[in-house]
């Protein structure tokens, strides 16, 4: 590599680190798109034993026995760092609000900086759902979901805690009437 750089022009170089660095991304990336949102129907959602779930500004350890309602989930991986996911949380905050029915949201949250996410997201976030924090990404790799986050990140679980649809109600109207269907109208 350094022989070729070497005989390059300046401008042979940038064109050539470009491409190489684009290779490596293609490379990176690759993994993360071989999953379809097929190979996650029907798979176990495991919670983990003990949840931090934040509610009234503090942190509180709460056992998974809470979640055992024997309703349907709705699970959305939340990136609270991220200003456009801010925003179509709460779009899905909303949206979720409006639908009555038997089930429940858990909305799982990653940060990585706590402090940052308790005094300038939290106090924007208007739910009354379990928000739970989400360290380290402990959730997506308990459930061997690592790299699917672009691929999903909101998905029902039925009472058995197995995935029963995967998409975004946000996106488009199709999807909105996948959950009203699969939460209020097809609710077993």
């Amino acid at each position: 590599m350094m022989l070729i750089l070497k005989n390059c022009s300046n401008k042979k170089k940038v064109l050539l680190l470009l491409a190489t660095v684009c290779l490596f991304t293609v490379i990176a990336c690759k993994h993360e798109s071989s999953s379809t949102i097929d190979d996650f129907i029907g798979k176990e959602i495991v919670f983990p034993d003990s949840l931090s779930v934040i509610k009234n500004d503090t942190l509180q350890q709460q056992n998974k026995k809470f979640l055992n309602t024997g309703n349907k989930k709705v699970i959305h991986l939340f990136k609270a760092d991220c200003g456009k996911c801010i925003n179509s949380f709460n779009q899905l905050i909303q949206f979720f609000n409006e639908l009555e029915g038997n089930f429940d949201c858990l909305f799982f949250v990653y940060t990585s900086n706590y402090k940052f996410f308790k005094t300038h997201v939290y106090p924007q976030l208007n739910t009354n759902f379990y928000l739970i924090l989400n360290k380290n990404h402990c959730f997506e790799k308990n459930n061997k979901l690592e790299g699917t986050y672009n691929l999903f990140n909101t998905f029902i679980v039925n009472a058995n805690n197995k995935i029963e649809y995967i998409g975004n109600p946000i996106n488009s109207k199709n999807e909105r009437g996948e959950f009203i269907n699969h939460l209020i109208l097809n609710n077993e």
